[in-house]
C-alpha cells in the first residue's frame, strides 16, 4: 500500500507529466530499475514506478533488472542480469537509469526526471509489431526504427527484451507482485548493432518463447535505442503480447538423432518438417533457414523456398537436410527455419542443434604453418563495396583463389594460375562469376597454394 505522502506526490506530478505534441518525435522514456525483492526501499521504489505508470501509461516504459543472485526473479537469467549491473557500474539499491542517466537512490525524484526528459525530441520514432503461435508459445517481434532528424555519430544498438507483469514473490512487506520484470533479452544483453549512415527505415526481427507457467496476458516486449559508450538512450517502444497479430501459419522441425554433428570436412545436417496453414483460405508464402553460429554471436542465411498452403493444410516433409562446408567455423550452431513473408516477416519459427567439429581437414587441407606462402589477409573487412586479398609467395606455384557463400557454394573464381614468388593482391567488388552482385552476409575467401590450403571469412555490409 502507498504512503500518504507519496500519493500527494503523484498527484502533483500528475499535473506536470503532459506531453507536448509539438515534439518532432514523441519520446517514450525508458526507465531501467534496478530491484531487489529483499530491499525494502527498492520495493516501495516499484510501488511508486507503479502508481506513476497508471497516471501516464503512454509517457515511458519501465523495466525491472533484478539483481541481488538471492532475488528469484535473478536466478532466471542470471548473467545477462549481471551483465546490465556491470554496464550501469550499480552498487546500492533501489537505482534508476533514465534514458541511460542513473538517476540515484531517491526514487521519489525519479518523476521529475522522467517528465524533463520526456520534454526533449527524439531522433527517432520506433515500433514494435509481430506475430505469436498461441499453441506453441513461440513468436516473432519486429522493430521498425525511423530516423526524422539527424542522428549524432556513434555506437548505437537496438535492445530489446521481454518482461511480465504481476509476478508474484511472497515477502516481509505485503508487497508480492513484481510489474516488467525482464526475463529474456532479445537475442542478448549488448543487442544488435545499428547504423545509421544510410536513409530510410532499420528494421530487426527477434524470435522469442514464453515459458510454459507464464500469464501470456501479463507478457511484454520492450525495444530502445542506445549509443553504447555514452548509454544515452534516442527512443523507446512499448508493446504486449496480447496486441501482436495471431501467425498465418505454423512450422515445425524435428531433428534425425545421430544426424546433428558435422564433420571437419564438411557434412549434412538432416531433420523432419512441419508446416500448417492457420487460416481458412489459400496461403503463399516463403520458407527460409538461417545458421546462427552461437560460439561468435553471428548469423548466417542460407536457403529460402516458396510455398503454397490451402485452407487449414498441413504437410510434413520427412527427409529434409542441409550441406554445413568444411570451410564453416567449428563450434556449436543453431539452425532455424521460418514461415511467412521473406526477409520481414516470419508468422512462426522453430529451431534444431548441431555442432560443426574442429579438425585438421576443416578447411580441405592441412592447417599447420604453410611452407609455400604467408598466411591471406583482406582489407576492409567488413566491406561494403570492395576488398583487397592479399598473400605473399616463398616461391613460384599454381594459385587458386575463390569466394565461397556460408552454404559453400563457389560464387567467384578470382585466381586460377600460375604465380611467381613475392606479394600478390587482388580486389574483389562482391560481383558472382555470372556478373550479379552478391547480397550483404558472410562469405569465405578460400586459398589454395599447390596443395596447402586456407581460408579466411569476409563480410559484406551494403
Amino acid at each position: 500500500m502507498l504512503k500518504r505522502g507519496w500519493v500527494v506526490i503523484l498527484i502533483l506530478l500528475s499535473g506536470l507529466l503532459t506531453y507536448n505534441s509539438a515534439f518532432s518525435a514523441q519520446r517514450m522514456v525508458v526507465c531501467e530499475q534496478f530491484a531487489n525483492v529483499y530491499c525494502h526501499n527498492s520495493l516501495k521504489a516499484e510501488a511508486y514506478m507503479d502508481s506513476l505508470k497508471q497516471l501516464h501509461p503512454n509517457l515511458f516504459t519501465n523495466i525491472r533488472y533484478h539483481l541481488a543472485p538471492y532475488d528469484p526473479f535473478h536466478d532466471v537469467i542470471p548473467e545477462e542480469l549481471d551483465a546490465k549491473k556491470d554496464y550501469y557500474v550499480v552498487g546500492f539499491l533501489p537505482e534508476m537509469a533514465i534514458d541511460g542517466d542513473r538517476a540515484g537512490p531517491e526514487y521519489s525524484n525519479w518523476g521529475e526526471a522522467i517528465y524533463d526528459e520526456a520534454t526533449i525530441p527524439s531522433p527517432l520514432e520506433m515500433s514494435i509489431g509481430g506475430y505469436y503461435i498461441p499453441t506453441d508459445r513461440r513468436g516473432v517481434i519486429f522493430v521498425n526504427i525511423s530516423p526524422v532528424d539527424q542522428i549524432p555519430s556513434g555506437d548505437y544498438y537496438m535492445r530489446a527484451m521481454v518482461f511480465r507483469d504481476s509476478a508474484y514473490f511472497e515477502d516481509a512487506y505485503d508487497l508480492d507482485w513484481h510489474n516488467n520484470t525482464v526475463f529474456a533479452f532479445l537475442p542478448s544483453t549488448m543487442g544488435e548493432s545499428v547504423e545509421f549512415d544510410k536513409s530510410g527505415d532499420i528494421g530487426f526481427m527477434e524470435t522469442f518463447s514464453i515459458p510454459d507457467d507464464y500469464d501470456e496476458n501479463q507478457v511484454g516486449f520492450t525495444a530502445f535505442v542506445q549509443e553504447n559508450e555514452t548509454k544515452e538512450v534516442l527512443q523507446g517502444s512499448r508493446i504486449y503480447l496480447k496486441d501482436l497479430d495471431i501467425g498465418l501459419a505454423r512450422i515445425e522441425m524435428e531433428e534425425i538423432p545421430n544426424l546433428t554433428t558435422i564433420p571437419p570436412e564438411g557434412g549434412y545436417i538432416q531433420w523432419r518438417g512441419y508446416v500448417s496453414n492457420l487460416t481458412y483460405d489459400s496461403l503463399t508464402c516463403n520458407v527460409w533457414t538461417k545458421a546462427e553460429h552461437l560460439d561468435e554471436d553471428e548469423w548466417y542465411e542460407v536457403k529460402t523456398y516458396n510455398i503454397q498452403l490451402g485452407p487449414n493444410e498441413s504437410r510434413k516433409y520427412l527427409n529434409l537436410r542441409q550441406w554445413i562446408p568444411g570451410i564453416a567455423p567449428a563450434g556449436d550452431y543453431k539452425f532455424y527455419a521460418f514461415i511467412g513473408t521473406y526477409p520481414d516477416t516470419a508468422y512462426s519459427w522453430d529451431a534444431i542443434d548441431f555442432s560443426k567439429e574442429e579438425g585438421s581437414k576443416r578447411y580441405g587441407g592441412d592447417l599447420s604453418a604453410p611452407k609455400n606462402f604467408n598466411l591471406v589477409s583482406a582489407y576492409p573487412n567488413p566491406f561494403n563495396k570492395s576488398i583487397n586479398i592479399t598473400y605473399t609467395l616463398k616461391k613460384t606455384a599454381k594459385v587458386e583463389l575463390d569466394i565461397y557463400d556460408i552454404t559453400g557454394r563457389k560464387v567467384a573464381e578470382l585466381i586460377n594460375k600460375y604465380q611467381k614468388e613475392g606479394t600478390n593482391s587482388i580486389t574483389w567488388s562482391g560481383i558472382t562469376d555470372n556478373g550479379l552482385a552478391v547480397a550483404s552476409g558472410i562469405y569465405f575467401c578460400r586459398l589454395k597454394i599447390n596443395d596447402e590450403v586456407t581460408a579466411i571469412k569476409i563480410v559484406l555490409q551494403k
